[in-house]
């Protein structure tokens, strides 16, 4: 006979399994331009989904779901419960605005974008 959470957990919806515990930890993060300006582009908007999930990687987080507009832009991460969500905040704009800000000052010297 299977227990109720063998039968009714997978894999995909357990999260982080510790010792004793089962933790799913999801956190909806919206960023929103300057002044709500509607500067972003798709291919910009891209950029960011690669730069946003390359950060987190590196630093134990899952983006499940990446979308947005022109003037804000959402995420839905997956976070262990090692990693304060403020931290995590903190080192994904950190480590997305260095990679940006090259990429802006590269955009500048040749004059379009990719």
């Amino acid at each position: 006979m299977t227990s109720f959470y063998s039968a009714t957990m997978t894999p995909q919806t357990l999260g982080n399994t510790g010792h004793q515990s089962i933790d799913n930890r999801n956190y909806h993060l919206v960023l929103v331009t300057k002044y709500r300006r509607k500067c972003m582009t798709g291919p910009m908007r891209d950029r960011r989904e690669t730069l946003g999930r390359n950060t987190a990687a590196k630093w134990e987080c899952k983006v499940l779901e990446f979308n947005g507009e022109a003037d804000h832009v959402h995420r839905l991460l997956a976070l262990t419960p090692k990693v304060l969500p403020s931290a995590a905040v903190t080192r994904r704009q950190n480590g997305s605005a260095r990679c940006w800000n090259s990429t802006v000052k590269r955009i500048m010297s040749i004059g379009s974008w990719p």
